[in-house]
């Protein structure tokens, strides 16, 4: 109702809060149901106030895996041939054997999945915040960092469509 009569609140400070004056207050009849576009809306911040600002931004939803998960699907220790032997951020995000090791741990996600066939098994596939991305020898060459990691996430797709056509 409030956001309807143009208030806002977006943070715990004064300087966030928008509240209009008015002399009276009409409201007419209403009814109205409203759901999140998103399973899942976060923000990452460095605040004591993250969970005020949750309610105020309208953020939360089912609790999925997110984040950088890129390095703990390919972890440096195991395969330190996918990854800058100087200054290891990232591996090699197109090499066919990079999204085979991939592939292979979200099938065994979907198998282990106790969700119904028909619903959503979120599956984490980001790299983390760093400016450090290997281009192995080996691998495709298709753009910047943002193609590549658009290659490697289609590439994951359509091998899950294979074995796992019904999953989403």
């Amino acid at each position: 109702l409030f956001w309807r009569l143009g208030c806002g609140w977006y943070a715990p400070d004064d300087l966030w809060h928008v509240v209009p004056k008015r002399k009276t207050l009409s409201v007419d009849p209403i009814d109205d149901f409203q759901s999140p576009a998103f399973e899942k809306r976060s923000l990452w911040l460095r605040s004591h106030d993250r969970s005020i600002i949750r309610y105020a931004w309208r953020l939360d939803g089912r609790e999925v895996v997110i984040g950088h998960n890129l390095g703990r699907l390919v972890p440096v220790k195991e395969y330190p041939q996918y990854y800058d032997p100087n200054n290891p951020g990232n591996p090699s995000m197109t090499h066919p054997e990079v999204i085979g090791i991939i592939v292979e741990k979200f099938r065994k996600q979907l198998d282990e999945s106790t969700a119904p066939p028909d619903y959503r098994v979120p599956l984490s596939l980001t790299a983390a915040d760093t400016d450090r991305f290997y281009r192995h020898p080996d691998a495709p060459k298709v753009g910047n960092i943002s193609a590549e990691l658009m290659y490697m996430t289609n590439a994951v797709a359509r091998e899950l469509q294979k074995s796992h056509p019904n999953r989403f």
